[in-house]
């Protein structure tokens, strides 16, 4: 994964330009170290065994950026913002010390790094989302007009790094073991994917399952524990790790997170329908914190959900491996009668 797609604002030339503003330098000493960035470069302000500034001046690097409104924040906000936008450790040498936000996923060269070091990794903070409730509180004026960042105007990442339970084989057991289909007609569907298809349980023009359906989806996941949440949290979470947008054709309504971002495939069958999209709910932020309070146990110790595949997801693979051919669309049906499993 890029690292401009984990961490939307961190450019190598906007680097290269805060350091020498700043009257800094790169240094491959940590003892004299500021701050760890996402490419393994570490910066410092020490000349003569004197540091010269504090871990606050990261706000200066925000002056080049789509959002200068960062550098007016407080040293708390400041460093929140920057870890999660710009993935960068900080590093305090006086305790031996590397601090970064819980939610934070470091790059293989920043944990090298550190590896070679003596120094403990912390974290300072739970972390933030940066959707636009968050932006706005930060005083960042429609951020629904600013660059986003999560990832306009950058390589965009690919479904599994947005929506890292979403997995299409996974998707194919789960549409089957439901005994939903396939359909391109969104007047039948009940769910749009982020590869832009959309499953259906209408049979005869009847619908069989509601949108707790979804629930099942989790159980060829590594956190099958989602599907004992109610039918509000099963949403909310579809939401955040799947990227899953509610289809409701009785009010021609498609329902999202207020922080979900929709793909250009979801984008594009909407486009072309007459339904109105809407937020369900402001969004859910999958951290240690939030997955301890939904029932799972050990989180830390769990594959996060902001990287690789677990293996109950390789095992989806396989198992749908010579089955796929067998899913069809809304003109060629399964025959097997509309059911349920919960």
């Amino acid at each position: 994964m890029d690292k401009t797609e984990s961490f939307p604002l961190y450019d190598k030339t906007t680097l290269d330009i805060y350091t020498k503003d700043t009257m800094q330098y790169y240094t491959g000493d940590i003892e004299k170290a500021m701050h760890l960035w996402p490419d393994g470069r570490m910066t410092s302000s020490t000349y003569e065994g004197i540091r010269g500034d504090d871990h606050y001046v990261i706000a200066n690097y925000f002056e080049d950026t789509p959002y200068p409104e960062f550098m007016d924040l407080n040293k708390t906000q400041v460093q929140e913002v920057a870890a999660a936008s710009l993935g960068v450790v900080s590093v305090v040498p006086e305790t031996k010390m590397a601090l970064k936000a819980e939610n934070q996923v470091l790059t293989e060269e920043q944990q090298q790094v550190l590896q070679n070091s003596s120094f403990e990794l912390a974290d300072f903070c739970q972390g933030v989302d940066l959707n636009h409730e968050k932006l706005r509180e930060l005083g960042v004026e429609n951020p629904e007009l600013r660059l986003s960042l999560s990832g306009q105007e950058l390589k965009k990442p690919d479904l599994v790094e947005k929506y890292p339970l979403f997995n299409k084989n996974a998707l194919d057991t789960y549409t089957e073991d439901t005994v939903q289909y396939y359909t391109k007609d969104i007047e039948k569907a009940m769910h749009l994917w982020p590869d832009g298809r959309m499953t259906s349980s209408t049979y005869e023009g009847v619908r069989g399952d509601d949108h707790y359906v979804i629930a099942n989806y989790f159980e060829n996941t590594s956190y099958p524990e989602f599907m004992d949440l109610n039918k509000t949290q099963v949403q909310e979470v579809a939401a955040a790790s799947i990227g899953v947008v509610s289809v409701v054709p009785e009010t021609k309504v498609a329902l999202k997170a207020e922080n979900q971002v929709l793909t250009e495939e979801q984008q594009q069958v909407l486009q072309n329908s007459s339904f109105e999209l809407t937020d369900f709910c402001q969004g859910v932020d999958l951290n240690h914190e939030k997955l301890r309070e939904l029932g799972v146990e050990n989180p830390e110790l769990r594959k996060s959900l902001s990287q690789q595949k677990s293996g109950r997801e390789e095992i989806a693979e396989k198992k749908v491996h010579d089955k796929s051919d067998n899913l069809t669309y809304a003109n060629d049906q399964p025959k097997q009668s509309p059911r349920s499993r919960r």
